[in-house]
Protein backbone atom coordinates (compact mmCIF):
# COMPACT_ATOMS: atom_id res chain seq x y z
CA UNK A 1 0.00 0.00 0.00
CA UNK A 2 1.07 3.90 -0.48
CA UNK A 3 -0.16 6.80 1.01
CA UNK A 4 -0.03 10.36 0.09
CA UNK A 5 -1.37 13.76 1.95
CA UNK A 6 -2.45 17.54 1.21
CA UNK A 7 -3.16 20.10 2.45
CA UNK A 8 -7.47 18.61 2.67
CA UNK A 9 -7.20 15.51 1.24
CA UNK A 10 -5.89 12.17 1.28
CA UNK A 11 -5.15 9.10 -1.31
CA UNK A 12 -4.09 5.99 -0.71
CA UNK A 13 -3.10 2.82 -3.38
CA UNK A 14 -4.36 -0.17 -2.14
CA UNK A 15 -2.60 -3.70 -2.88
CA UNK A 16 -5.32 -4.13 -5.44
CA UNK A 17 -3.68 -1.44 -7.51
CA UNK A 18 -7.20 0.42 -7.38
CA UNK A 19 -7.03 3.89 -5.67
CA UNK A 20 -9.07 5.62 -2.61
CA UNK A 21 -9.20 9.48 -1.73
CA UNK A 22 -10.93 11.28 0.95
CA UNK A 23 -11.11 14.53 2.16
CA UNK A 24 -12.07 17.86 0.18
CA UNK A 25 -13.30 17.25 -3.22
CA UNK A 26 -13.18 20.92 -4.71
CA UNK A 27 -12.05 20.72 -8.14
CA UNK A 28 -12.62 17.11 -8.21
CA UNK A 29 -9.44 15.79 -6.38
CA UNK A 30 -10.71 12.90 -5.14
CA UNK A 31 -10.69 11.19 -8.66
CA UNK A 32 -14.20 9.93 -8.11
CA UNK A 33 -16.15 11.82 -10.63
CA UNK A 34 -17.55 14.61 -8.12
CA UNK A 35 -16.49 17.79 -6.61
CA UNK A 36 -18.20 16.66 -3.27
CA UNK A 37 -16.31 16.07 0.10
CA UNK A 38 -16.25 13.03 1.23
CA UNK A 39 -15.18 11.84 5.28
CA UNK A 40 -14.79 8.58 4.03
CA UNK A 41 -12.54 6.86 1.03
CA UNK A 42 -14.53 6.97 -2.35
CA UNK A 43 -13.03 4.92 -5.22
CA UNK A 44 -10.60 7.04 -7.81
CA UNK A 45 -13.18 6.27 -11.04
CA UNK A 46 -10.93 3.93 -13.48
CA UNK A 47 -7.59 3.38 -11.62
CA UNK A 48 -6.44 0.18 -11.77
CA UNK A 49 -2.84 -1.51 -11.64
CA UNK A 50 -1.36 2.08 -9.65
CA UNK A 51 1.93 1.35 -7.57
CA UNK A 52 2.44 4.57 -6.45
CA UNK A 53 0.20 8.04 -5.27
CA UNK A 54 1.17 11.70 -4.86
CA UNK A 55 -0.91 14.57 -3.62
CA UNK A 56 -0.90 18.06 -4.55
CA UNK A 57 -2.61 21.17 -2.84
CA UNK A 58 -5.51 20.80 -5.49
CA UNK A 59 -4.38 17.70 -7.36
CA UNK A 60 -3.32 13.85 -7.31
CA UNK A 61 -1.27 11.88 -9.34
CA UNK A 62 -1.00 7.96 -9.90
CA UNK A 63 1.75 6.29 -11.06
CA UNK A 64 1.04 2.45 -13.05
CA UNK A 65 2.83 -0.80 -13.31
CA UNK A 66 3.39 0.08 -16.87
CA UNK A 67 5.26 3.50 -16.20
CA UNK A 68 1.82 5.23 -17.08
CA UNK A 69 1.24 8.09 -14.81
CA UNK A 70 -2.63 9.93 -14.65
CA UNK A 71 -3.31 13.07 -12.80
CA UNK A 72 -6.99 14.44 -11.43
CA UNK A 73 -7.90 18.03 -9.63
CA UNK A 74 -7.26 21.05 -10.20
CA UNK A 75 -5.19 21.70 -13.90
CA UNK A 76 -6.04 25.07 -15.19
CA UNK A 77 -2.64 25.73 -15.28
CA UNK A 78 -1.43 22.07 -16.53
CA UNK A 79 -0.45 20.51 -13.77
CA UNK A 80 -2.76 17.47 -14.89
CA UNK A 81 0.00 16.95 -17.54
CA UNK A 82 -2.48 16.20 -20.74
CA UNK A 83 -2.69 19.37 -22.65
CA UNK A 84 -5.84 20.67 -22.05
CA UNK A 85 -5.33 23.22 -19.11
CA UNK A 86 -8.12 22.18 -17.50
CA UNK A 87 -10.00 20.56 -14.55
CA UNK A 88 -10.51 16.99 -14.40
CA UNK A 89 -12.78 14.84 -11.44
CA UNK A 90 -11.28 11.72 -13.24
CA UNK A 91 -8.29 10.14 -14.14
CA UNK A 92 -6.66 11.71 -17.21
CA UNK A 93 -3.60 10.25 -18.81
CA UNK A 94 -0.18 12.24 -18.40
CA UNK A 95 0.93 12.61 -22.01
CA UNK A 96 4.21 10.51 -23.40
CA UNK A 97 4.42 8.88 -20.25
CA UNK A 98 5.89 5.90 -20.10
CA UNK A 99 8.82 6.85 -21.93
CA UNK A 100 9.23 4.14 -24.23
CA UNK A 101 6.86 3.06 -26.45
CA UNK A 102 4.21 1.48 -25.16
CA UNK A 103 4.06 -2.73 -25.62
CA UNK A 104 1.80 -3.95 -29.19
CA UNK A 105 -1.28 -5.78 -27.74
CA UNK A 106 -1.23 -9.20 -28.10
CA UNK A 107 -2.58 -9.83 -31.60
CA UNK A 108 -6.00 -11.18 -32.05
CA UNK A 109 -6.69 -14.83 -33.62
CA UNK A 110 -9.76 -14.59 -35.53
CA UNK A 111 -11.99 -17.42 -36.70
CA UNK A 112 -15.18 -17.61 -38.00
CA UNK A 113 -17.88 -18.88 -35.63
CA UNK A 114 -21.22 -19.45 -37.13
CA UNK A 115 -22.69 -17.79 -40.50
CA UNK A 116 -21.32 -17.21 -44.23
CA UNK A 117 -23.07 -16.51 -47.06
CA UNK A 118 -26.79 -14.09 -46.91
CA UNK A 119 -30.22 -16.15 -45.97
CA UNK A 120 -32.18 -17.18 -42.63
CA UNK A 121 -31.20 -20.77 -41.78
CA UNK A 122 -30.77 -22.28 -38.41
CA UNK A 123 -27.74 -24.20 -38.13
CA UNK A 124 -23.86 -24.90 -36.96
CA UNK A 125 -20.90 -22.78 -38.18
CA UNK A 126 -20.78 -22.11 -41.51
CA UNK A 127 -23.96 -23.66 -42.28
CA UNK A 128 -25.86 -21.21 -40.63
CA UNK A 129 -27.29 -18.39 -42.30
CA UNK A 130 -27.67 -14.43 -41.26
CA UNK A 131 -29.30 -11.18 -43.30
CA UNK A 132 -27.44 -7.80 -42.17
CA UNK A 133 -25.95 -8.11 -38.68
CA UNK A 134 -26.69 -5.77 -35.57
CA UNK A 135 -25.80 -5.34 -31.86
CA UNK A 136 -24.69 -8.60 -29.92
CA UNK A 137 -24.63 -9.24 -26.34
CA UNK A 138 -23.67 -12.24 -23.85
CA UNK A 139 -26.27 -14.21 -21.76
CA UNK A 140 -25.60 -15.18 -18.29
CA UNK A 141 -25.22 -19.15 -20.04
CA UNK A 142 -22.40 -18.02 -22.30
CA UNK A 143 -24.30 -17.84 -25.09
CA UNK A 144 -24.04 -15.08 -27.73
CA UNK A 145 -27.36 -13.13 -28.74
CA UNK A 146 -27.38 -10.99 -32.19
CA UNK A 147 -29.42 -8.91 -33.77
CA UNK A 148 -30.52 -9.97 -37.68
CA UNK A 149 -31.89 -7.09 -39.04
CA UNK A 150 -32.28 -8.13 -41.99
CA UNK A 151 -34.22 -11.17 -40.91
CA UNK A 152 -36.54 -8.80 -38.24
CA UNK A 153 -35.06 -11.72 -35.76
CA UNK A 154 -33.19 -12.19 -32.50
CA UNK A 155 -30.64 -15.22 -32.95
CA UNK A 156 -28.86 -17.21 -30.56
CA UNK A 157 -25.27 -19.04 -30.98
CA UNK A 158 -23.98 -21.04 -28.16
CA UNK A 159 -20.38 -21.62 -27.53
CA UNK A 160 -19.45 -24.23 -29.71
CA UNK A 161 -21.17 -22.11 -33.07
CA UNK A 162 -24.80 -23.78 -33.36
CA UNK A 163 -27.21 -21.02 -34.24
CA UNK A 164 -31.02 -21.27 -33.50
CA UNK A 165 -33.61 -18.45 -33.68
CA UNK A 166 -34.76 -16.81 -30.54
CA UNK A 167 -37.58 -14.43 -31.18
CA UNK A 168 -38.67 -12.91 -34.79
CA UNK A 169 -40.42 -15.08 -37.32
CA UNK A 170 -38.79 -13.07 -40.44
CA UNK A 171 -41.38 -11.01 -41.18
CA UNK A 172 -41.74 -7.26 -39.86
CA UNK A 173 -44.11 -6.51 -37.50
CA UNK A 174 -45.01 -5.37 -34.14
CA UNK A 175 -46.96 -8.83 -32.37
CA UNK A 176 -46.11 -9.41 -29.11
CA UNK A 177 -46.60 -12.84 -27.38
CA UNK A 178 -44.33 -15.79 -26.99
CA UNK A 179 -40.95 -15.29 -28.65
CA UNK A 180 -41.53 -18.03 -31.13
CA UNK A 181 -44.60 -16.27 -32.92
CA UNK A 182 -43.52 -12.52 -31.91
CA UNK A 183 -42.84 -10.38 -34.71
CA UNK A 184 -39.75 -7.42 -34.65
CA UNK A 185 -39.78 -4.47 -36.52
CA UNK A 186 -36.58 -2.77 -36.67
CA UNK A 187 -34.08 -4.28 -34.36
CA UNK A 188 -31.26 -1.91 -33.60
CA UNK A 189 -29.93 -3.68 -30.88
CA UNK A 190 -29.75 -6.09 -28.12
CA UNK A 191 -28.59 -6.14 -24.34
CA UNK A 192 -29.08 -9.11 -21.77
CA UNK A 193 -29.51 -8.48 -18.30
CA UNK A 194 -28.18 -11.00 -15.55
CA UNK A 195 -31.22 -12.47 -14.86
CA UNK A 196 -31.64 -13.46 -18.95
CA UNK A 197 -33.71 -10.93 -19.76
CA UNK A 198 -33.24 -9.42 -23.60
CA UNK A 199 -33.94 -6.00 -24.38
CA UNK A 200 -34.22 -4.86 -28.12
CA UNK A 201 -34.13 -1.67 -29.49
CA UNK A 202 -36.67 -0.82 -32.25
CA UNK A 203 -35.59 2.16 -34.53
CA UNK A 204 -36.93 3.62 -37.56
CA UNK A 205 -36.21 7.14 -39.40
CA UNK A 206 -39.18 8.01 -41.20
CA UNK A 207 -37.07 10.68 -43.30
CA UNK A 208 -35.07 7.94 -44.25
CA UNK A 209 -37.22 5.16 -44.61
CA UNK A 210 -40.30 6.89 -46.43
CA UNK A 211 -42.64 6.71 -43.69
CA UNK A 212 -45.76 8.45 -42.32
CA UNK A 213 -45.78 9.13 -38.59
CA UNK A 214 -47.85 6.17 -37.51
CA UNK A 215 -45.79 3.37 -39.43
CA UNK A 216 -42.94 4.91 -37.63
CA UNK A 217 -41.18 2.35 -34.74
CA UNK A 218 -39.03 3.97 -31.95
CA UNK A 219 -38.96 1.88 -28.88
CA UNK A 220 -37.60 -1.44 -26.48
CA UNK A 221 -39.08 -4.65 -26.28
CA UNK A 222 -38.55 -6.92 -23.72
CA UNK A 223 -38.16 -10.23 -23.63
CA UNK A 224 -38.41 -12.52 -20.31
CA UNK A 225 -36.61 -15.37 -19.10
CA UNK A 226 -39.84 -17.61 -19.89
CA UNK A 227 -40.02 -15.76 -23.08
CA UNK A 228 -42.67 -13.72 -23.78
CA UNK A 229 -42.19 -10.89 -25.93
CA UNK A 230 -43.48 -7.34 -25.01
CA UNK A 231 -43.28 -3.34 -25.72
CA UNK A 232 -41.22 -2.46 -22.81
CA UNK A 233 -40.76 1.22 -23.00
CA UNK A 234 -41.56 3.99 -26.20
CA UNK A 235 -43.79 3.30 -29.20
CA UNK A 236 -44.48 5.45 -32.51
CA UNK A 237 -44.44 8.09 -33.32
CA UNK A 238 -40.73 9.54 -32.75
CA UNK A 239 -40.43 12.01 -30.11
CA UNK A 240 -38.86 13.17 -27.06
CA UNK A 241 -40.54 12.70 -23.63
CA UNK A 242 -39.67 10.84 -20.42
CA UNK A 243 -42.15 8.73 -18.38
CA UNK A 244 -43.03 5.39 -18.04
CA UNK A 245 -44.01 2.90 -20.36
CA UNK A 246 -45.36 3.75 -23.60
CA UNK A 247 -45.98 7.30 -22.60
CA UNK A 248 -41.53 7.72 -23.13
CA UNK A 249 -40.94 8.61 -26.56
CA UNK A 250 -37.21 8.01 -27.91
CA UNK A 251 -36.00 9.38 -31.80
CA UNK A 252 -33.79 6.30 -32.94
CA UNK A 253 -32.73 4.30 -30.16
CA UNK A 254 -29.48 2.85 -31.42
CA UNK A 255 -27.26 1.78 -28.83
CA UNK A 256 -27.99 0.02 -25.60
CA UNK A 257 -26.78 -1.58 -22.55
CA UNK A 258 -27.66 -3.10 -18.78
CA UNK A 259 -25.50 -1.61 -16.51
CA UNK A 260 -24.60 -2.87 -13.00
CA UNK A 261 -27.14 -1.15 -11.18
CA UNK A 262 -30.31 -3.03 -13.41
CA UNK A 263 -31.02 -0.34 -15.08
CA UNK A 264 -30.90 -0.05 -18.56
CA UNK A 265 -28.92 3.13 -20.54
CA UNK A 266 -29.93 3.80 -24.01
CA UNK A 267 -28.06 6.08 -26.79
CA UNK A 268 -30.80 8.35 -27.95
CA UNK A 269 -28.97 9.17 -31.46
CA UNK A 270 -32.31 11.21 -32.43
CA UNK A 271 -32.18 13.31 -29.53
CA UNK A 272 -28.69 13.45 -28.96
CA UNK A 273 -29.61 12.31 -25.15
CA UNK A 274 -28.58 9.48 -22.98
CA UNK A 275 -31.61 8.07 -21.15
CA UNK A 276 -32.23 5.40 -18.14
CA UNK A 277 -34.77 3.18 -18.09
CA UNK A 278 -35.50 1.35 -14.78
CA UNK A 279 -36.65 -2.24 -14.31
CA UNK A 280 -39.95 -0.83 -14.21
CA UNK A 281 -40.15 0.86 -17.23
CA UNK A 282 -39.31 4.65 -15.66
CA UNK A 283 -37.71 6.61 -18.33
CA UNK A 284 -35.21 9.43 -17.64
CA UNK A 285 -32.99 11.68 -19.22
CA UNK A 286 -29.17 11.98 -17.95
CA UNK A 287 -27.66 14.18 -20.27
CA UNK A 288 -30.60 17.05 -20.05
CA UNK A 289 -28.25 19.64 -18.22
CA UNK A 290 -24.80 19.28 -19.67
CA UNK A 291 -25.13 21.65 -22.32
CA UNK A 292 -22.95 22.36 -24.69
CA UNK A 293 -20.14 20.29 -22.97
CA UNK A 294 -22.20 17.05 -24.18
CA UNK A 295 -22.13 16.74 -27.87
CA UNK A 296 -24.05 13.90 -28.62
CA UNK A 297 -24.01 10.10 -28.38
CA UNK A 298 -24.64 6.94 -31.43
CA UNK A 299 -22.87 4.25 -29.19
CA UNK A 300 -22.74 3.35 -25.88
CA UNK A 301 -21.20 0.98 -23.14
CA UNK A 302 -21.27 0.57 -19.38
CA UNK A 303 -18.56 -0.20 -17.20
CA UNK A 304 -18.66 -2.43 -14.47
CA UNK A 305 -18.22 0.85 -12.01
CA UNK A 306 -21.27 2.24 -13.69
CA UNK A 307 -19.48 4.89 -15.38
CA UNK A 308 -21.22 5.26 -19.04
CA UNK A 309 -18.91 5.33 -21.87
CA UNK A 310 -20.05 6.96 -25.25
CA UNK A 311 -19.08 7.87 -28.51
CA UNK A 312 -19.97 10.97 -30.02
CA UNK A 313 -21.14 11.63 -33.89
CA UNK A 314 -17.60 12.11 -34.59
CA UNK A 315 -16.00 8.84 -32.86
CA UNK A 316 -14.80 10.29 -30.08
CA UNK A 317 -15.26 8.10 -27.01
CA UNK A 318 -15.85 9.66 -23.54
CA UNK A 319 -17.74 8.89 -20.68
CA UNK A 320 -20.09 10.20 -18.02
CA UNK A 321 -19.95 9.61 -14.34
CA UNK A 322 -22.08 11.64 -11.97
CA UNK A 323 -23.18 14.18 -14.25
CA UNK A 324 -19.82 15.16 -15.16
CA UNK A 325 -18.30 14.19 -19.15
CA UNK A 326 -14.79 13.36 -19.96
CA UNK A 327 -12.73 12.80 -22.82
CA UNK A 328 -11.19 8.92 -22.59
CA UNK A 329 -9.96 8.37 -26.61
CA UNK A 330 -9.73 9.55 -29.93
CA UNK A 331 -10.41 13.31 -31.27
CA UNK A 332 -13.18 15.10 -33.71
CA UNK A 333 -10.72 13.89 -36.48
CA UNK A 334 -11.42 10.43 -37.92
CA UNK A 335 -8.18 8.82 -38.47
CA UNK A 336 -6.89 5.17 -37.41
CA UNK A 337 -3.60 5.86 -34.88
CA UNK A 338 -2.98 3.89 -32.13
CA UNK A 339 -2.10 5.57 -29.15
CA UNK A 340 -2.77 7.62 -25.72
CA UNK A 341 -5.94 9.38 -25.34
CA UNK A 342 -6.18 12.53 -28.18
CA UNK A 343 -3.58 11.03 -30.00
CA UNK A 344 -5.35 8.11 -31.25
CA UNK A 345 -8.02 8.46 -34.00
CA UNK A 346 -11.44 6.10 -34.80
CA UNK A 347 -12.65 5.72 -37.95
CA UNK A 348 -15.96 5.00 -37.67
CA UNK A 349 -17.59 3.11 -34.42
CA UNK A 350 -20.26 0.92 -34.83
CA UNK A 351 -20.21 -1.00 -31.46
CA UNK A 352 -18.36 -1.54 -27.71
CA UNK A 353 -18.38 -4.16 -24.76
CA UNK A 354 -16.41 -4.22 -21.76
CA UNK A 355 -14.57 -7.32 -21.16
CA UNK A 356 -14.19 -8.62 -17.61
CA UNK A 357 -11.71 -6.81 -16.65
CA UNK A 358 -12.61 -3.27 -17.63
CA UNK A 359 -10.94 -3.13 -21.07
CA UNK A 360 -13.35 -1.55 -23.95
CA UNK A 361 -13.64 -3.37 -27.31
CA UNK A 362 -14.46 -1.23 -30.14
CA UNK A 363 -15.76 -2.25 -33.50
CA UNK A 364 -14.14 0.49 -35.44
CA UNK A 365 -15.98 0.15 -39.36
CA UNK A 366 -13.90 2.82 -40.64
CA UNK A 367 -11.87 2.60 -43.86
CA UNK A 368 -9.54 0.12 -42.08
CA UNK A 369 -12.05 -2.65 -40.75
CA UNK A 370 -10.41 -3.12 -37.35
CA UNK A 371 -11.17 -4.00 -33.63
CA UNK A 372 -9.59 -2.00 -31.16
CA UNK A 373 -8.83 -1.83 -27.64
CA UNK A 374 -9.29 0.82 -24.81
CA UNK A 375 -7.81 0.73 -21.27
CA UNK A 376 -9.04 2.44 -18.33
CA UNK A 377 -6.03 5.39 -18.60
CA UNK A 378 -6.80 5.87 -22.52
CA UNK A 379 -4.85 3.55 -24.19
CA UNK A 380 -5.74 2.53 -27.82
CA UNK A 381 -4.35 -0.65 -29.86
CA UNK A 382 -5.36 -2.86 -32.66
CA UNK A 383 -6.27 -6.18 -31.40
CA UNK A 384 -7.39 -7.31 -35.15
CA UNK A 385 -8.00 -6.36 -38.76
CA UNK A 386 -6.40 -3.84 -40.77
CA UNK A 387 -8.55 -3.93 -44.86
CA UNK A 388 -11.21 -5.22 -46.09
CA UNK A 389 -12.41 -9.15 -46.59
CA UNK A 390 -13.59 -12.42 -44.90
CA UNK A 391 -10.37 -13.75 -43.90
CA UNK A 392 -9.34 -16.03 -40.85
CA UNK A 393 -5.68 -15.14 -39.06
CA UNK A 394 -4.25 -13.64 -36.35
CA UNK A 395 -3.74 -9.91 -36.11
CA UNK A 396 -3.31 -7.80 -38.91
CA UNK A 397 -3.81 -10.90 -41.34
CA UNK A 398 -7.18 -11.37 -40.31
CA UNK A 399 -9.41 -9.39 -42.18
CA UNK A 400 -13.14 -8.15 -41.50
CA UNK A 401 -16.08 -7.03 -44.47
CA UNK A 402 -18.33 -5.01 -42.25
CA UNK A 403 -18.16 -4.94 -38.74
CA UNK A 404 -21.19 -3.97 -36.34
CA UNK A 405 -20.73 -4.38 -32.64
CA UNK A 406 -18.95 -6.68 -30.58
CA UNK A 407 -19.78 -8.75 -27.21
CA UNK A 408 -17.35 -10.27 -24.69
CA UNK A 409 -17.97 -13.33 -23.38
Amino acid sequence: MAIATGDLHTCAVRSDGTGRCWGSGLSGRLGNGSTTNSSSPVVVSGLTAATSIAVGREHSCAGRSDGSVSCWGQGSSGQLGNGAGATSSVPVAVLGLPETAPTSAPEGVVSTLAGSSDGFVDAAGTEARFSGLGGADVGPNGDLFVVDAGNFAIRRVTPEGVVSTYAGTGTRGSTNGPRQSAQLYSPTDIAVAPDGTVYVAEAVDELSAGLNDLAVINRIRRITPAGDVSTFVGGSPAGYADGTGLTAKFYLPTSIDVGPDGNLYVADYGNQRIRRVTPDGVVTTLTSDLGSVFSGVSQLAVAGDGAIWFTDPSSRIRRLVSGVVTDVAGSTSAGTYDGLGTQARFGSIAGMAFGPDGTLFVADNGDRKRMRRVTADGQVSTIAGGTTGSADGTGSTAQFGSLADGAVA
